[in-house]
């Protein structure tokens, strides 16, 4: 068993969970607007140039280098407690990844285009409707993610049932969301399931990155004294 990439993979884990968390704090406490603010909302906010977008596009790179190492600690747990019982899935769950990461970079693209400034009352509009499409799109791979990787782990018997539960339920959340992106792009009860969803898979993230940590405690094999061969006599 591969030890290292496992506990490498848990220690990812709870690092793009700390980036996330980190990165959402410094938006809401700078006042991003939210789906369904006004253009003249978005305007101003971008207008101050917030030094909390700066930041959050400086650590957002850390959190794309830390996810796909989660779901490779993953794939290692896995396939090293049964490769034929994990499958394909922790591999669905990796390719999730970078699918994941792909459109979140456009989330965090436009709004480094937004906060650079210059840009006329239409195109600020236009990209901030855009950033807000992608960020709601980008829950298909987080609900693809949460899918293949708790169906490996269960599987092999990485994963315990609640554990599992919480899996499948952000995986329905964000999954809905992502269907129905023009309506959450508008805020209201659709923007607070995929709100439900995200805070879902940030506990599911936790607890994956905290049961691989635990699985790469190398085990303790007790020594056996050796046993003496007795000869009988002639």
């Amino acid at each position: 068993m591969n030890l290292s990439s496992i506990r490498v993979g848990g220690l990812a884990g709870l690092g793009f969970v700390l980036v996330v968390v980190t990165v959402n704090l410094m938006l809401g406490s700078a006042g991003q607007p939210r789906a369904g603010a006004s253009p003249e909302e978005v305007q101003a906010y971008f207008a101050g140039s917030p030094v909390a977008v700066d930041v959050a596009s400086a650590l957002a790179p850390l959190a794309w280098i830390c996810l796909p190492l989660f779901a490779g600690g993953v794939l290692a747990a896995t396939r090293a407690r049964s490769a034929e019982r994990s499958d394909a899935w922790p591999w669905i769950g990796l390719g999730a990844v970078f699918m994941q990461n792909a459109v979140f970079t456009g989330v965090a693209a436009t709004q480094v285009a937004l906060d650079a400034g210059g840009l006329s009352p239409e195109v600020t509009w236009g990209l901030w409707q855009l950033h807000n499409a992608l960020f709601v799109l980008n829950l298909a791979g987080l609900s693809i993610i949460m899918l293949a990787l708790t169906v490996a782990g269960v599987r092999t018997g990485l994963v315990a049932r609640p554990h599992a539960l919480v899996g499948a339920a952000a995986a329905t959340l964000t999954a809905t969301a992502a269907v129905t992106t023009s309506a959450g792009m508008a805020g209201g009860p659709v923007e607070l399931v995929g709100l439900a969803g995200f805070v879902l898979w940030l506990g599911w993230l936790t607890t994956y990155a905290v049961v691989l940590l635990r699985a790469s405690r190398p085990v303790a094999v007790a020594a056996v004294a050796p046993v003496e061969r007795v000869t009988q006599p002639a």
